[in-house]
């Protein structure tokens, strides 16, 4: 009951930080480093098209380092993941790297690194929205599924707020039929709701082949669902 009192108070504060009326700002500057690798997805998209209607998973490495040919073999998926970016970079880049691909459905895992540099549980969600809007002009039928942030051994210092990162975001995503909310970080932890290093790669941050195993059978079912759905 501590523990939940302690999560519960956490969103308390952050949603009233929220209250505050925040304009989201693309600052050139800071996503300027990741301009070759956008560059690169650009050529790609143009010498070999891929067929619409699929899935496209965006976002930062957690995204980037998913063998999605494996992962989920019947749908058709293209990565466009950059290592090391944020929620403001991926709200940026977005129409640039997801709209040419014409997906069905857009799987988005961010929120990580933000954390770890300092961003706020506000700036995170302000970011979100800049990002949905550009969605929803660019993809008005597409599917946006927005993954939880994982709780890794590396950034325990960050639970908290990463829990309240994570109510931010489903409380959004519950707000918006297009959007959707999918807690993969619960399947990553132990009994006593701790991350099992057994899951994660030796840096305790990037997931392993057994740590994405985990995230395949939460969000295959998810996914097959959706594209039962007309």
């Amino acid at each position: 009951m501590r523990f939940r009192s302690i999560v519960t108070f956490a969103f308390c504060v952050a949603a009233l930080s929220c209250s505050v009326q925040l304009l989201a700002e693309d600052n050139a500057k800071s996503v300027a480093r990741w301009e070759p690798v956008i560059a690169a997805f650009e050529k790609e998209d143009k010498e070999s098209a891929p067929m619409p209607g699929g899935v496209v998973f965006y976002g930062s490495s957690s995204a980037r380092l998913w063998n999605l040919k494996v992962s989920f073999p019947d749908l058709q998926t293209v990565n466009r993941g950059f290592g090391g970016s944020d929620m403001a970079a991926a709200a940026h880049y977005y129409d640039r790297v997801v709209p040419p691909n014409r997906p069905r459905v857009v799987v988005l895992y961010e929120g990580d690194n933000d954390l770890a540099n300092g961003h706020t549980a506000c700036q995170i969600l302000t970011d979100f929205d800049n990002l949905i809007a550009r969605h929803k002009q660019a993809l008005p039928d597409a599917k946006l599924i927005c993954l939880s942030v994982k709780y890794s051994p590396s950034r325990a210092k960050l639970r908290l707020d990463q829990e309240a990162v994570n109510a931010l975001l489903k409380a959004r995503c519950n707000r918006d039929p297009q959007l959707m909310f999918v807690d993969l970080a619960s399947t990553l932890l132990d009994e006593q709701g701790e991350p099992q290093e057994k899951y994660f790669r030796p840096d305790m941050l990037h997931l392993n082949q057994e740590g994405y195993a985990q995230w395949n059978a939460k969000l295959s079912p998810v996914l097959e669902q959706v594209f039962q759905t007309k």
